[in-house]
C-alpha cells in the first residue's frame, strides 16, 4: 500500500452506501410497532390477521428477484447507478404505504421495498469488496450489519410512541437520506475497467484512495486490468457453479450459514418482537423491544472489533452456540 494514502474516502463511501441497510432494517422490523397499532385501533387501516401476515412476509419474498436483479444490474449498468435505482422501489414502497389503506396494496407497496432490499443487498457488498483495501474490507462489511440493526432500533425506539403516518414518515425518510448520500459517491473501478474505460477507472481509483500519485495508481490500475480480464475469461456459470467440484466448499459453507441465520427465526423475531413480548414480558412489549435492539445494535458494533481479535470462526461459533442455547430456554 502507497504511503500517499489514506482510507478517508473509503471510509466515507462505506458509511453512505452501508446506509441503505438502515431503511433495510427498518423495513424488516417495521411490523414490531405497526402491528400493534393495526390490532388496537390506532390507524386508520382495516387489515385481518392473516393480511397482516402477508404483509410482513412479502418483503422477504420481493428480496428473492431483487437480489438477482442487483447482480444483473450492478453488471451492465455499473455499481454505481445500481445503487442509486434500489432506492427507487424502496421509495416507491414507503410513499405507497404512508397513503393507502388497502391492504392489497399495502401488500404491493412491501414487495417493492423487498426488491429494493434485495438488491441493495448483492450491489452494496460488490462495491465495497472492490473500492476497500483488504485491511478495512471486514469492517466495512460488518458495517452493513450494524447499519441494519440501527434501523431496527429506529423502528422499536420511536415506532410505538408515534402514530401510524409518522411511523411511515421515518421509513420513506430513511429511503430519501440513502439516495442522497449515495450521489456523491465514484463508480468501482474494477466496473470501469469491464467496459475498457481505463481513464475513468484510474480517476475513480485515485479518488477513492486520496491519492495523487500517478504512477502508483498506473501501477495498481495494470494489476487490476490483469486480474479483470482473467476474470472475464475464466467466468463462470450458474450451472458450472453447482457442478464444477472446486467450489462445492465454498457453497457448502454459505449456504450452511444463511439456512442457519434464517432458521433461527431472526427474521420472524425482528417482524413480531414487540407482540412476542407483549404476551410474554410482564414489562411493556415495547421497552423490552428498545432493549433487544440496543442488545442487537451492540452486538453488531462489537462483533466488527472482536473479529480482528479472535477472527470470524471463532464469532459464528460463539454466535450459533447462543443462538441454541436461547432457542432451547424458550422451548
Amino acid at each position: 500500500m502507497s504511503n500517499s494514502t489514506n482510507r478517508k474516502v473509503q471510509y466515507l463511501a462505506g458509511i453512505c452506501v452501508s446506509f441503505a441497510f438502515t431503511f433495510t432494517g427498518a423495513v424488516i422490523s417495521w411490523p414490531s410497532p405497526a402491528i400493534p397499532k393495526f390490532i388496537y385501533g390506532r390507524t386508520d387501516v382495516i387489515i385481518t390477521d392473516e393480511q397482516t401476515s402477508w404483509v410482513v412476509s412479502l418483503a422477504a419474498l420481493g428480496a428473492l428477484p431483487g437480489c438477482y436483479l442487483g447482480k444483473v444490474l450492478s453488471e451492465r449498468a455499473g455499481r454505481r447507478r445500481t445503487i442509486l435505482s434500489a432506492s427507487i422501489p424502496g421509495l416507491l414502497g414507503a410513499l405507497i404505504i404512508l397513503f393507502t389503506k388497502s391492504p392489497l396494496v399495502m401488500c404491493f407497496a412491501r414487495l417493492l421495498m423487498g426488491i429494493s432490499n434485495g438488491v441493495t443487498a448483492v450491489v452494496t457488498m460488490i462495491y465495497l469488496t472492490e473500492i476497500a483495501d483488504k485491511e478495512i474490507r471486514g469492517a466495512l462489511g460488518m458495517l452493513v450489519q450494524v447499519m441494519m440493526n440501527l434501523g431496527s432500533l429506529a423502528m422499536y425506539s420511536i415506532g410505538p410512541f408515534v402514530s401510524y403516518k409518522v411511523l411511515n414518515s421515518i421509513v420513506l425518510s430513511l429511503s430519501i437520506c440513502y439516495a442522497l448520500m449515495c450521489l456523491w459517491v465514484p463508480e468501482s473501478p474494477y466496473f470501469h475497467l469491464t467496459r475498457g474505460k481505463i481513464p475513468a477507472a484510474k480517476k475513480d481509483f485515485m479518488f477513492i484512495k486520496n491519492t495523487k500519485d500517478e504512477a502508483w495508481a498506473d501501477e495498481q490500475i495494470h494489476t487490476m486490468r490483469v486480474h479483470v480480464q482473467a476474470n472475464m475469461e475464466n467466468e463462470s456459470s450458474m450451472k458450472e457453479l453447482f457442478t464444477n467440484r472446486k467450489y462445492w466448499n465454498a457453497i457448502y459453507i454459505v449456504t450452511g450459514l444463511k439456512i442457519l441465520q434464517y432458521m433461527t427465526g431472526s427474521l420472524a423475531i425482528q417482524s413480531y418482537v414487540e407482540m412476542i413480548f407483549r404476551h410474554t414480558a410482564k414489562i411493556s412489549g415495547p421497552m423490552v423491544s428498545i432493549v433487544y435492539g440496543f442488545v442487537q445494535l451492540g452486538a453488531g458494533i462489537g462483533a466488527t472489533f472482536l473479529a480482528r481479535y479472535f477472527g470470524r470462526r471463532i464469532l459464528i461459533l460463539t454466535s450459533c452456540t447462543g443462538v441454541a442455547l436461547s432457542l432451547t430456554t424458550i422451548g
